[in-house]
């Protein structure tokens, strides 16, 4: 038996926040205090890749798209943006202004994960994909990245971000396909880059020692 008080932690992490770990361990206060902890673990060692996988695909895009449609302004003061990315856009100015800087840069480190995400939607098809798509091409053995599979990792990935961002549960989702996804992701745009992430991220050892659910 654990030396740890449960019902003194979980009335400081909340009955309602317990509720699916215990659930998940049929109700062992020791097992739910010890899955509690490897999530947070997981989502620790996540949260270090997947902001690498942001910056790498933020920069790649946004390079593409400022050699394309710059012309001596920031690439997205000379595209049509759809309301959802021109929201983003305006979010990520202001924080910039805030911070004193308003420079391409300075906004483009402020533009949320959501804006790149927003790229990839239907609205830019025919217009920012054929530019963004070659920026996609570096792992030589998969096939040409077709923009519905693009959107659909990024989203999933942006999803499982937000989840961890929260600090919520990730215990039942499809962990190691999700950082399969985010290796295919920054393999797309630089091999070497994904094979520095897998070889320092500690995602998997976790994933080898994920405590037994129900």
């Amino acid at each position: 038996m654990s030396s740890h008080p449960y019902p003194v932690i979980e009335s400081r992490l909340t009955t309602v926040r317990m509720a699916s770990y215990l659930s998940a361990v049929r109700g062992d206060p020791d097992n739910a205090l010890g899955l509690y902890l490897w999530n947070l673990k997981v989502s620790a060692a996540f949260y270090v890749d997947l902001s690498t996988a942001e910056v790498v695909l933020r920069n790649a895009v946004d390079s593409a798209l400022q050699a394309r449609f710059g012309k001596g302004r920031s690439w997205f003061d000379n595209v049509n943006l759809s309301n959802s990315s021109a929201e983003h856009l305006r979010a990520a100015t202001g924080r910039a202004a805030a911070a004193g800087h308003n420079a391409h840069n300075d906004i483009v480190a402020q533009l949320s994960f959501g804006f790149w995400r927003s790229l990839l939607t239907r609205y830019y098809r025919a217009t920012l994909w054929p530019v963004i798509r070659p920026v996609l091409l570096a792992d030589p053995n998969r096939q040409a990245p077709r923009a519905e599979g693009i959107f659909q990792m990024v989203d999933e990935l942006g999803y499982l971000r937000n989840r961890i961002a929260h600090h919520e549960t990730i215990f039942r989702r499809d962990l190691p396909r999700q950082f399969q996804s985010l290796l295919s992701l920054t393999g797309s745009i630089c091999m070497d880059t994904r094979r520095w992430v897998e070889d320092s991220s500690s995602v998997a050892d976790l994933l080898a020692i994920k405590p037994t659910i129900h």
